[in-house]
């Protein structure tokens, strides 16, 4: 856990890719970042728990969440925004309380 780095490193000297051991290249998704660093339990409890929520929000129509969820499913193909403190943030906030937001209805 957590020597994502090393792992990754040492596949590049395997390949003897040392243009990105020299660049110091990292994981740009956040779902192999996961599953580097903390194998493949950790990464089906992460899918878990992106999608059971998910699912229960369009089970209950809420299609904000969804949406937003579904922007932050995609951001996390090219980007590890859990590494960033602006991407810890945005999805420790809003994410629960757009998990929470009930749809107003029209009269």
């Amino acid at each position: 856990t957590g020597d994502y780095k090393n792992k990754l490193h040492n596949s590049f000297k395997k390949n003897e890719f040392y243009y990105g051991i020299k660049r110091n290249f990292g994981i740009h998704s956040m779902y192999m970042y996961v599953l580097f660093s903390f194998g493949m339990v950790g990464f089906v409890i992460f899918l878990a728990s992106l999608l059971l929520p998910l699912i229960d929000a369009f089970n209950s129509t809420n299609y904000l969440f969804v949406i937003i969820m579904g922007i932050v499913l995609i951001s996390y193909l090219t980007e590890t925004i859990l590494n960033r403190y602006t991407g810890v943030v945005f999805v420790a906030f809003l994410v629960p309380f757009l998990f929470n937001h009930k749809a107003s209805k029209l009269s």
